[in-house]
């Protein structure tokens, strides 16, 4: 890797990784080598804090610091302002029931660009507020965006707002159930028009920062600083060191095309065999 802290992870189409890195830009790993992107090849800032690919195969690359790129299967291009998005700390990246890319920014809230422009979709009503973790496009279109200030449900013209004074870190929507990472639990809802999140009971309440859900509807949880725990219908387990994590500080998951799970730490990349540990 380009650098030990991971901030980011994407499972492109291929099936390989990208891995967005604190100072080290983005590498690619495929089965073979891990690739390395720096500003040389067209990113705006070492500190990649995003990656997305839309559905017209563009693969989208947000920093911190240094706005959007995208690589389009030949070469990167850096989009500086004012043809960038309004502000250059890129936090997420989505897309919307029409394919526009969505973009999450750490003081300007969230922008869509829609032939060839930028307009806001949602902003915090306080300036310290404004951070989005994620966004997550809900069946009939409407968004759900996970803030600095709670997590925000838009329906057209319509916004309501839940778990006020929560940091929303990370959403997994279902067909019927929408997960949220906060820093204080997890919490979890039935999706419809209006949302009920509850708290989940019997896990453990500390800081999540990132959730994946596998196939057999295991639910992955990294922490900010528990390691990794695993939600299996009402029985939890959380793994760690003696698990043989490197850091306990888990920033991102991903599931490969075989369900490994990828954990990105402060320490690096850590590959963990799904198989192994359904067996347990």
């Amino acid at each position: 890797l380009g650098h030990d802290v991971v901030r980011c992870l994407h499972r492109d189409r291929s099936g390989s990784i990208w891995v967005g890195t604190a100072f080290g830009g983005v590498s690619k790993f495929t089965s073979e080598a891990f690739l390395y992107i720096t500003e040389r090849d067209g990113l705006g800032s070492r500190i990649v804090s995003a990656v997305h690919r839309t559905p017209d195969g563009t693969l989208w690359i947000g920093t911190l610091g240094g706005g959007l790129s995208y690589y389009d299967g030949q070469r990167m291009t850096h989009l500086p302002p004012p043809t960038g998005p309004p502000s250059p700390y890129i936090t997420c990246l989505a897309t919307d029931a029409q394919g526009h890319l969505l973009v999450g920014t750490a003081t300007h809230g969230l922008h869509r660009f829609r032939a060839g422009h930028w307009e806001q979709v949602w902003s915090a009503d306080a300036p310290q507020a404004q951070q989005v973790y994620d966004v997550a496009t809900l069946g009939h279109g409407a968004l759900l965006i996970a803030a600095a200030d709670g997590l925000h449900l838009l329906q057209g013209n319509k916004r309501t707002s839940y778990l006020r004074g929560r940091v929303i870190q990370d959403l997994v929507v279902t067909t019927d159930t929408v997960w949220c990472a906060t820093d204080k639990g997890l919490y979890a809802g039935v999706v419809a028009d209006s949302l009920e999140l509850q708290l989940v009971g019997g896990i453990p309440m500390v800081s999540y920062n990132a959730l994946a859900q596998d196939s057999k509807g295991n639910l992955w949880l990294g922490t900010t600083a528990h390691g990794l725990v695993r939600k299996r219908g009402t029985r939890t387990k959380t793994y760690g060191r003696d698990a043989g994590l490197q850091s306990l500080a888990i920033e991102c998951v991903v599931l490969d095309a075989l369900e490994n799970i990828w954990l990105g730490t402060k320490q690096g990349i850590h590959l963990v065999e799904l198989d192994a540990l359904q067996e347990q």
